[in-house]
Order: C-alpha cells, then sequence, then structure tokens
C-alpha cells in the first residue's frame, strides 16, 4: 500500500510540474508568423508577425536581402514596424563582403541614424575564416566605440583567431 501511494505521489508530482513548465513555455514565448518572398530560388524579404494576446497577428520586423552576381548574400537589412505611423522604420543594415584569397567572409553591422537618415558606419564587424572545403576555422567579432577608433577585439575563438586578428588590423 505504502509503495503505491508513493509511486502515485511521484507520478502526480511529475506530471504537475511538467504542466506547469510546459505552460510556462508556451506563454514565456509569443509565436510568430513568417511571410517569406523569394526571387529565384534566394529570400529576397522576410516579415514577422508576432501574435497578441486577442489572437491577432501584428506586424514586428521586416528584412529585406540583397545578393552578389554570384548568388552570396551582400546585404540584409532590418525595419521595425511602428503601430504609430503604420510605417516600415529602418533599424540595422548588415553587409557580406567575401575575400576568396584568404577564405574569409565579414559581416559589418551599422544602426539606423534618424538625424542623418542614413546607416551609420559600421560599429561592429565578425570575421569568419574557412578552409577550401568550407570548415569554419576561426570567429573574431570585433567593436568600434566612435568612427577613429581602431577595431577592438570582443570575442574571437578558432584554430587561426591569431591570423584573422593580424588581417583586420
Amino acid at each position: 500500500m505504502k509503495k503505491s501511494v508513493f509511486t502515485i505521489v511521484l507520478i502526480s508530482m511529475f506530471v504537475v510540474s511538467f504542466a506547469s513548465s510546459a505552460s510556462v513555455k508556451s506563454t514565456s514565448l509569443p509565436p510568430f508568423l513568417y511571410n517569406t518572398s523569394t526571387v529565384e530560388g534566394k529570400i529576397v524579404s522576410k516579415e514577422v508577425c508576432k501574435q497578441m494576446e486577442t489572437g491577432d497577428f501584428k506586424r514586428h520586423l521586416r528584412y529585406d536581402y540583397t545578393y552578389t552576381p554570384q548568388g552570396m548574400r551582400a546585404s540584409c537589412k532590418a525595419s521595425r514596424w511602428n503601430n504609430q505611423t503604420h510605417a516600415w522604420e529602418n533599424w540595422y543594415l548588415i553587409t557580406y563582403t567575401y575575400d576568396e584569397i584568404f577564405n574569409k567572409a565579414t559581416l559589418d553591422y551599422a544602426e539606423w541614424n534618424k538625424g542623418n537618415q542614413a546607416f551609420d558606419a559600421p560599429k561592429e564587424k565578425a570575421v569568419y575564416q574557412y578552409t577550401a572545403d568550407s570548415s569554419l576555422l576561426s570567429y573574431a567579432q570585433y567593436e568600434k566605440k566612435t568612427v577613429e577608433d581602431s577595431w577592438q577585439v570582443k570575442m574571437q575563438f578558432g584554430l587561426n583567431s591569431y591570423l584573422v586578428s593580424q588581417l583586420e588590423n
């Protein structure tokens, strides 16, 4: 009798804890709806809508992509939806450059400047270096405090991190 009561209590505790953790997970992250536009198999834009408590979806984010003639990503512009003006507002721009000699890709991050109505000079960047067969060798992340500052290593890892940091300075 004691064994079966203990088993029932143990199973009940497990079920209650699982149910409460499942309900926390479902309410902590809002569901999203994605609308993706493609041209010739390449994603050119992606709109993200967020579900509200009423069940309706509202516009949230938009990503616009461009590509190089070789089909590699050249840029990603992110915009946020403004509910007051009912328009997309620029947020940030990531530009991609590729160096086939050193097998590296550089991503520059620039934020939108409302005063200048343009994207500022990049203040962060990431550099990925690959082997000839596209395996990742190293990754380095850099930041600038001001436009005049030199690039400062924020984080780096990999087999060849020293080489990547030397190529960037």
